[in-house]
């Protein structure tokens, strides 16, 4: 694993083999552009609700890659009913 500076460094040089991924996580997980936000706003509202954060977050991940445009209500609404 990179250190933050490290990280921040190889960004700003465009070096994407020192980039690495969180464990279990696949390149094709990371939400689009503009759906960040709402990833991590719809995992906050399921953490609040007890669920687990991996599990959630694996949750909303599937959902927003089969729908791109939702929102987070929508992302919630659909996360409850997948976990």
């Amino acid at each position: 694993m990179l250190s933050k500076k490290s990280a921040d460094r190889a960004d700003k040089n465009g070096d994407c083999r020192a980039r690495t991924l969180q464990k279990g996580e696949a390149d094709t997980a990371l939400p689009a552009a503009g759906n960040g936000e709402k990833l991590e706003e719809a995992l906050a509202a399921l953490v609040m609700l007890g669920f687990a954060k991996t599990a959630a977050e694996k949750a909303l991940r599937g959902i927003l890659r089969e729908n791109p445009g939702a929102s987070v209500e929508d992302l919630v609404r659909m996360g409850l009913k997948s976990l």
